[in-house]
């Protein structure tokens, strides 16, 4: 009997060594298992608040832009609107039991800082850059609103629960959105006319603060009548004015054929065909006189109010009035020269 316990003892003990082995390796599969669990949690949090405070920061310079179109906007009416509509975002993920506290809280920058909570300036669509505004902001120059938000200043950094073995206590982030004001770069005009993007700058004359514009073709100087991408003579414009819907869709960037003809057939067709109350559709252009063309940089709709087609000069009297037609895609959005304005992101 000895013998044969003798015998059985090393398998026993071979035994027990296999099952110590087996206990240590579950213990330690459980604790990375338990430690991978815990950092999902903060990562989780991290990628939620992170997202929260981009949310809000992209509301603010909406809102921002958009305050841009008011009648009268400030510098300090554009900044209020984008710290009130920061101030309703909360985030949840930040503070749970109080759903993010007060919402995010900006800083007015009122000395216009790169850099700062709301910053102010102009935005090319060209070339897509965006150009501080020197102080004091002349608001009449801003089309863009730029905010920045860093977490721990905006609301406070992200405590970490389980990260904090690995020496990180805290998770901090920064989101930047940029809002401008635009129109969509591609639509369907509705009236062979184009007008000299230098009217609404103020280098030509024609138009009457706030919403008059006074259009002549007698000059290449604010108005001209359009074949589009055909003919310019009487008969060609004419054509357009009679039937609409020929007329091709646009976009900015495309050089159309003008004339300054003071052509009496096309001011009576004009007359006829586009009574008062008409709202038209028409390209903003830059007009390049030497060689009877213009560019479309973008589009205005104005609503007609009188045309006179039996003086010298013949005109058009007209007032920009508001269209929210065309897509909403930021990626086809282009200057806007009252009407169509509306708020979009750019980044």
């Amino acid at each position: 009997m000895s013998t044969l316990r003798a015998q059985r003892s090393p398998g026993r003990r071979h035994r027990r060594s296999e099952s110590g082995y087996a206990v240590v390796l579950a213990t330690v599969f459980l604790l990375v298992l338990l430690a991978a669990a815990s950092l999902s949690f903060d990562i989780s949090n991290m990628i939620n608040v992170r997202q929260e405070l981009g949310h809000a920061v992209d509301a603010a310079a909406l809102a921002g832009a958009q305050a841009l179109t008011a009648a009268s906007p400030s510098a300090s009416s554009v900044r209020k609107a984008a710290l009130d509509l920061a101030a309703a975002n909360p985030l949840p993920s930040l503070d749970k039991n109080a759903q993010g506290g007060n919402g995010v809280k900006l800083k007015h920058n009122s000395s216009n800082a790169a850099g700062g909570d709301v910053v102010l300036g102009t935005y090319d669509f060209t070339t897509s850059t965006f150009t501080l505004a020197p102080t004091p902001v002349d608001i009449s120059t801003v089309n863009a609103v730029q905010v920045n938000a860093r977490l721990s200043q905006a609301a406070r950094a992200l405590p970490l629960a389980f990260a904090a073995v690995f020496g990180a206590t805290s998770f901090d982030t920064v989101r930047t959105a940029m809002s401008v004001i635009g129109a969509t770069s591609k639509q369907k005009p509705t009236a062979p006319v184009a007008v000299n993007r230098d009217v609404f700058t103020g280098k030509a004359k024609g138009f009457l603060p706030p919403d008059d514009l006074y259009l002549s073709t007698k000059n290449l100087t604010d108005m001209a009548w359009t074949g589009f991408f055909g003919a310019t003579n009487a008969s060609a414009v004419k054509s357009f004015e009679t039937d609409p819907s020929t007329i091709p869709q646009l976009k900015v960037g495309d050089v159309i054929n003008i004339t300054n003809a003071n052509q009496t057939a096309d001011y009576h067709a004009m007359k006829a065909d586009y009574p008062p109350g008409t709202r038209i559709l028409i390209p903003v252009c830059i007009f390049d006189p030497g060689i009877a063309r213009g560019t479309v940089v973008g589009f205005t709709t104005l609503r007609v109010d009188f045309v006179q087609d039996t003086s010298d000069p013949k005109f058009i009297d007209t007032t920009v009035v508001p269209n929210n037609t065309g897509s909403t895609d930021p990626n086809t959005i282009a200057e806007c020269f009252g009407t169509d304005c509306r708020s979009f992101l750019v980044n």
